[in-house]
């Protein structure tokens, strides 16, 4: 079955939503009782450099995936939505002079939107440039064009699926540790999963075999890892600060 373009859009806002109601309620009856306090997201300032920072990572990936794999076009990508925002908060605290992780807040809402727009995109077929590469494999998912391909929105949405159920499960253990680090585990994870399935797709390659997502997704490991290590001396016993 493939989506007509107005009923993947219609996915997308659902995603989107419930995305949102869940981030809204992780925040509310868990994050805020165990003593996190989003204070940077009481700024307007940094609401602009979050969106704007946001957008035109999206518009980049997106159009520079299509360039590189000889489609002419203006893409989008969720990919590069997280390294945009990524990129434009750190750049904003830096100016700010803030420090810690104010992201935390947006892993599950990020999470939950992933697991349920990539089901979405699952279903859209080929003109949403979300398929894989052709594959013999007997869970191959024909897109439209009567080829066997790899599912390759499914395989990212049991990955998050299984990164949610697992994170849920640290934050039962240790709130504080959650929020002061959270974020930057979701960073890591997020990235090495996305790395790994971008091999199943027929991207054009960007440098050394490896496409455009890739080189980004290898960024942002990277990123985590350097912050991991620069929150390491805060963990106390499981624990540490939430800001």
């Amino acid at each position: 079955m493939i989506l007509p373009p107005h009923l993947h859009l219609l996915t997308d806002l659902f995603a989107a939503t419930c995305g949102t109601l869940s981030g809204w309620a992780f925040y509310r009856f868990h994050l805020k009782p165990a003593g996190y306090v989003a204070s940077a997201q009481r700024e307007l300032g940094y609401w602009a450099v979050l969106a704007f920072a946001a957008l035109l990572g999206a518009l980049w990936f997106g159009t520079a995936n299509l360039y590189l794999s000889d489609i002419p076009g203006i893409g989008r990508s969720a990919f590069g939505a997280v390294f945009g925002g990524v990129l434009g908060v750190e750049i904003w605290k830096r100016i700010k002079g803030r420090g810690g992780s104010t992201g935390v807040v947006y892993v599950v809402p990020l999470t939950v939107g992933m697991i349920l727009g990539r089901i979405g995109c699952q279903f859209a077929g080929l003109d949403d440039m979300t398929y894989g590469a052709p594959t013999s494999l007997p869970w191959a998912w024909d897109f439209g064009d009567g080829i066997g391909r790899h599912p390759a929105p499914l395989y990212e949405s049991l990955a998050m699926l299984a990164f949610l159920a697992g994170f849920l499960l640290w934050f039962r253990r240790a709130p504080q540790a959650v929020a002061a680090i959270g974020f930057y585990v979701f960073i890591a994870y997020y990235a090495a999963q996305r790395f790994l399935i971008e091999f199943t797709k027929p991207y054009g390659e960007a440098f050394a075999g490896l496409d455009v997502f890739q080189i980004g997704a290898i960024l942002l490991f990277g990123y985590a890892l350097f912050m991991l290590s620069r929150r390491r001396g805060t963990i106390v016993g499981g624990t540490c600060s939430a800001r």
